[in-house]
């Protein structure tokens, strides 16, 4: 006998989660694949499809999970490497053959591979507008179906960057907190729900797309703050602070969000690299950041942090060195460049403040007509209610 199995499938930016969720039953045999449009792909889609197979062992005669297909696959997903992991219905990662609690499968059209296992019908051409396929089949698998109650499938990019969280909308809900995409939220079979640990490093990317204009964006990346860095208002908040998936969602306390994580992270992070394509954002690595990040109101008292040059900001302004408290409140989400030399001097990045209002502070640079972190300006978040079709987001990604 077999069960019919729902599939959701999520794919955003450079990772994509799939959850399957399996219907009890005796046996589960699954072969009916799903379609999704997803950011990575643009308006295109690929297909994932898992399946079970009676296996006829010594000692045991079961049906398991034994393989997974991919197809309609676009050349953007060539080189990723697919990690597939199964789940009961609470706890770890259970194990898909004799060795691992997950197996991979690198695509790369006909030369797909794996050391987890065998890849057939292979097929896909690294050229715009090409679609390829795989399946990947287990080694020895010994997962049993009746036991599976969800599979996590996630690609990673050649940097192995993983996206944890995904915000699409400025304002937070009344009753539900902060607004996450499908699978980047803060759900148990969601993405960071499988990420334990600590993050090494810490990747930001928001975007600001207005339809007939290019996409504003701004993409950080920097080592995980260390605790001589932090402000004394973070050391106050949470002194312990450390880079997991709990610490790294949007703080919402007192927002009706079970499970919400309450801190001001403000701190200086070294090894900062920036792309953007706005004016008055430096492009360029090996810099230093700051990071001012807390659900409450802030004044425009300096933190105590200094810059390269050893310099607060303007403490009689809304910049990149204010002092906030762990709210809730107005809100703030600020990445700032505050290295000081011949080259660049301290500006914003990006900026999202006003967390509890329908016209958000939005903003990317330094604001060339109010504060300097774009607090009060709501110019950006007027243009982005009222323009059809418009759309923000904010990528938390860790490695």
């Amino acid at each position: 006998m077999a069960a019919c199995a729902t599939v959701t499938v999520v794919i955003l930016g450079t990772t994509f989660a799939a959850n399957l969720n399996l219907n009890t039953g005796h046996s589960v045999e699954f072969g009916q694949g799903v379609s999704q449009a997803t950011a990575c792909t643009g308006t295109d889609y690929l297909t994932v499809k898992a399946n079970t197979g009676y296996v006829n062992s010594v000692g045991s005669t079961d049906f398991k999970l034994t393989s997974f297909s991919l197809s309609h696959i676009p050349n953007s997903c060539w080189g990723k490497t697919f990690i597939f992991q199964a789940y009961g219905p609470s706890g770890p990662a259970i194990s898909i053959n004799a060795t691992n609690t997950s197996a991979s499968a690198l695509y790369e059209g006909p030369n797909s591979s794996s050391q987890d296992g065998f890849v057939t019908v292979a097929t896909g051409e690294n050229t715009a507008g090409s679609y390829g396929s795989f399946t990947f089949s287990v080694t020895s698998p010994i997962a049993l179906a009746i036991n599976v109650a969800h599979l996590f499938v996630q690609s990673v990019d050649k940097n192995n960057w993983k996206l944890l969280y995904q915000v699409i909308d400025p304002k937070l809900s009344p009753y539900a907190g902060i607004q996450y995409a499908t699978g980047y939220g803060m759900g148990a079979n969601d993405a960071a729900a499988h990420f334990s640990g600590k993050a090494s490093q810490i990747r930001y990317r928001m975007e600001l797309n207005i339809p007939g204009e290019p996409v504003q964006y701004a993409d950080v990346k920097f080592n995980a703050p260390v605790a001589s860095n932090f402000s004394s208002a973070m050391q106050n908040s949470n002194g312990n602070w450390a880079p997991t998936a709990h610490n790294l969602q949007i703080p919402a306390p007192g927002w009706n969000q079970s499970g919400a994580s309450s801190y001001v992270l403000q701190a200086n992070v070294t090894n900062l690299s920036v792309q953007s394509n706005m004016p008055g954002v430096v492009n360029g690595s090996g810099f230093l950041g700051r990071l001012e990040i807390w659900p409450g109101d802030y004044t425009q008292a300096c933190s105590g942090l200094l810059d390269s040059l050893g310099h607060w900001g303007d403490c009689g302004s809304y910049d990149w060195d204010d002092s906030g408290n762990n709210g809730p409140g107005y809100g703030s989400f600020q990445v700032a460049n505050i290295s000081n030399n011949n080259e660049v001097s301290p500006h914003i990045i990006f900026a999202w403040n006003r967390w509890n209002d329908y016209f958000s502070d939005i903003g990317f640079g330094t604001d060339p007509s109010g504060s300097p972190d774009w607090t009060f300006d709501e110019r950006n978040g007027v243009l982005l209610r009222g323009t059809s079709g418009a759309t923000w987001n904010l990528q938390i990604f860790v490695k």
